[in-house]
């Protein structure tokens, strides 16, 4: 089949960044651009093995994709995973019932194929791969296990700076909707909550530090964006009950209202 510069040079670049989110086996990585017609979704789903009509054809005699490899690297399919795990396990000890955290791995591999691409999408709803991990994280925080689990670490160093790098400083951020920017408000929380889960323990997470150092830029593309949005205090009512405002707006013209409200 013929491919002309631009193909080859689009192939390439698919290539280091299936490698990058962790798909070690180059020969596997290929094959599966191919029979995914270069489309990075598509590859991670066959070498995560959720299409299985590729298990068993061959692609213009290419041989199937070898499982020995792919298997040590990407999580089982999405979907079981999906259905499988949950976000709280409860493990006897003794005669007392304790409680346990599970990251969502197969969340974090749909969001890293989301994010590092040229045509990205990242999802912004509490229930999609973005506000799955960030509870996830927070939990796991809490108990001062973040660092301990690879999947977390990988998502809070890797994923977390780069998914909130496109949505606070991205020039499309000016375009999006009102129900994407109220969606990016609700990840800012969410991430405002690991944080704080975060900094209970040693040591300082200075990576976490650095994205929030984003999140409470006035100058973003988001927070200008928003900046004639109000404050609303009932956001952290149950955190803090009520009581002063800790923070106010210094101007009615341009509040930042969202930006007090973090």
């Amino acid at each position: 089949m013929y491919r002309n510069d631009n193909d080859a040079m689009d192939h390439e670049e698919n290539v280091t960044t299936l490698l990058s989110m962790g798909f070690e086996n180059v020969e596997d990585i290929r094959k599966a651009l191919r029979l995914g017609k270069n489309d990075i979704n598509e590859a991670v789903s066959i070498l995560t093995n959720e299409h299985s009509e590729y298990h068993l054809g061959s692609d213009d005699g290419m041989k199937d994709l070898s499982s020995s490899h792919v298997s040590n690297v990407a999580p089982p399919p999405y979907e079981s995973l999906c259905e499988s795990q949950t976000t709280q396990t409860n493990l006897m000890k003794g005669d007392e019932c304790m409680e346990t955290t599970e990251f969502p791995t197969a969340n974090l591999y749909e969001l890293e194929s989301r994010i590092f691409t040229d045509h990205w999408s990242i999802p912004y709803k509490k229930e999609e791969s973005l506000g799955k991990c960030l509870i996830s994280a927070a939990q796991l925080a809490e108990e001062g296990l973040c660092e301990a689990h690879d999947s977390c670490r990988r998502f809070v160093e890797r994923c977390l700076p780069e998914a909130f790098k496109k949505l606070l400083t991205s020039g499309a951020v000016r375009s999006w909707g009102l129900d994407v920017q109220e969606g990016v408000r609700c990840m800012l929380h969410l991430l405002v909550n690991l944080v704080t889960a975060r900094l209970k323990h040693d040591p300082v997470p200075e990576i976490l530090c650095q994205v929030l150092e984003k999140a409470f830029d006035p100058e973003s593309e988001f927070h200008i964006k928003n900046k004639h949005k109000p404050c609303s205090s009932n956001q952290w009512l149950d955190v803090f009950g009520p009581g002063p405002a800790f923070a106010v707006s210094q101007s009615g013209l341009e509040p930042y209202g969202w930006l007090v409200d973090l």
